[in-house]
């Protein structure tokens, strides 16, 4: 279920593989299934977990300001409106459910999974940039299923970005993302055996599948990524670890406001018409939210990005700190923050190994990338993944203070 969910366009290729057209859509289905496994797996334990509390009160704050907006937003417009609004959200109340659910110690190393996914969805990505072919239908017939941005223009001449088996590159590019931190700590240059030149060669491949993205956010997802996953194998000073997000929001920040920042590639991904594109979006949707009510501002109005089409809410944003203004207003931004922040410091509470290094270098990424698109369910589902890999594994514990 949670390959379903966390590779987008599995099922959708599958359906059209197998019927010729987008037909039978699980993914409500499998987060459905989640929910009761979950639940069921809290009732059934012999007892509660008691630990991570400031990160459970940090959740239930965050949840429940969710479930209120949901039921306003249920009367302002619709209640199908509002359930979509709701599952941005959906894995981080799951979220909720895991932390309370006692550790099952299972003698497994369960973070080699994420590796084992990614190489064939990697080789696949390669393939379908360097053959410029996509491989795999790029819409269903009934249109309920399309991938987006596959195709990147340069000079005239068109190039395929490599999304593998999902919805899109940025998706694809940030699993890769997660993949590449784990393999990071796994590493060891002072080694020249067999294992680890097996590794060093994965992470390469991880690296030109990341390229083959096309897109300048997983290339500074990248970027930041190794760094911060560097300093997490190097550092032991908590507080320097903490700080490393904000300097990535700040470098977000500065390339937003800056088309010159990075300089004009080969490749043409550096410059700034997108960039362009983006800060009139962005000085549009904040005018139309400084022109609104006081209120608007502070709660939010329920309006979210959605596809093109859409009655109540045909917008684009492509900002994740402005998608939760929209909607849930600064109230709503300044709890996820707050929830954020928990998660990192409870990460950074962990036993150093391959999953939490991966883990941390998504982390620190995800300000920076954020600023250029709506990453929340994203990096929600693969926070529910790390900590639930952690409850069923060996390798997972929180240090003693």
């Amino acid at each position: 279920m949670f390959a379903v969910l966390l590779i987008t366009g599995l099922v959708p290729q599958l359906n059209i593989f197998i019927f010729g057209d987008y037909i039978y859509n699980i993914n409500n289905l499998a987060r459905l299934f989640l929910l009761i496994n979950l639940f069921t797996l809290f009732l059934t334990s012999s007892k509660i977990d008691n630990t991570d509390v400031k990160l459970k009160r940090a959740l239930i704050i965050f949840v429940a300001y969710a479930l209120l907006t949901f039921f306003v937003n249920s009367i302002r417009y619709d209640l199908s409106y509002s359930i979509q609004g709701i599952l941005m959200y959906f894995y981080l109340i799951l979220l909720y459910i895991l932390i309370f659910t006692q550790r099952f110690g299972l003698n497994k190393d369960f973070e080699k999974m994420f590796i084992y996914i990614a190489i064939p969805l990697a080789g696949l990505a390669i393939t379908q940039h360097f053959t410029r072919n996509s491989i795999l239908p790029l819409e269903s017939a009934n249109g309920q299923f399309k991938v987006l941005s596959w195709l990147f223009w340069n000079n005239g001449m068109y190039q395929v970005r490599g999304y593998s088996l999902f919805s899109n590159a940025v998706d694809f590019g940030i699993f890769i993302i997660f993949c590449l931190g784990i393999m990071l700590q796994k590493i060891n240059l002072r080694l020249l055996n067999s294992k680890n030149i097996f590794v060093i060669i994965i992470f390469i491949i991880l690296i030109i599948s990341a390229y083959s993205t096309l897109t300048r956010n997983i290339y500074i997802g990248v970027m930041i990524t190794m760094l911060s996953s560097l300093a997490y194998r190097k550092l032991k000073k908590m507080n320097i670890l903490l700080v490393l997000p904000l300097i990535s929001l700040a470098l977000g920040f500065l390339i937003s406001f800056s088309g010159n920042i990075i300089e004009q590639s080969s490749l043409n991904l550096s410059n700034s018409a997108s960039l362009g594109i983006r800060q009139e979006v962005w000085a549009d949707i904040w005018q139309k939210l400084s022109n609104g009510e006081v209120l608007s501002i502070l709660f939010g109005d329920g309006r979210y990005q959605a596809e093109a089409g859409n009655k109540i809410a045909s917008f684009l944003i492509d900002n994740s700190f402005l998608q939760f203004i929209a909607y849930q207003g600064i109230v709503g931004l300044i709890l996820f923050v707050y929830l954020y922040f928990y998660i990192l410091k409870n990460a950074l509470g962990r036993p150093k190994n391959a999953l939490w290094c991966g883990f941390y270098g998504l982390l620190v990424a995800w300000p920076a990338m954020a600023v250029f698109n709506i990453l929340v369910p994203q990096l929600a589902i693969l926070t529910l993944l790390t900590f639930f890999i952690d409850k069923f594994s060996i390798i997972g514990g929180i240090k003693n203070d």
